[in-house]
């Protein structure tokens, strides 16, 4: 019978543990962010472990600002 080590997970930032907030979440592995900032970018780092060792994977968050499209009234805008 094979055993299963379920892991434990968390999230780095800028060599910083990621904290969970009112706009962060960790379920299982994975990293969710609401209204994310541009302080938000930059590289993260997944640390997973469990009884049997440890595995990391990196990925890097780029934040875009889109600009807000223009609302037209007649030949005013506003």
């Amino acid at each position: 019978m094979k055993r299963k080590f379920l892991p434990s997970a968390f999230f780095e930032h800028a060599h910083h543990l990621t904290l969970v907030s009112t706009r962060m979440q960790v379920e299982g592995a994975k990293l969710f962010i609401w209204e994310v900032r541009e302080s938000n970018a930059g590289r993260y780092v997944c640390v997973a472990t469990n009884q049997a060792g440890e595995s990391r994977s990196r990925m890097t968050l780029h934040v875009v600002q889109k600009e807000l499209p223009k609302v037209m009234t007649g030949c005013n805008e506003i």
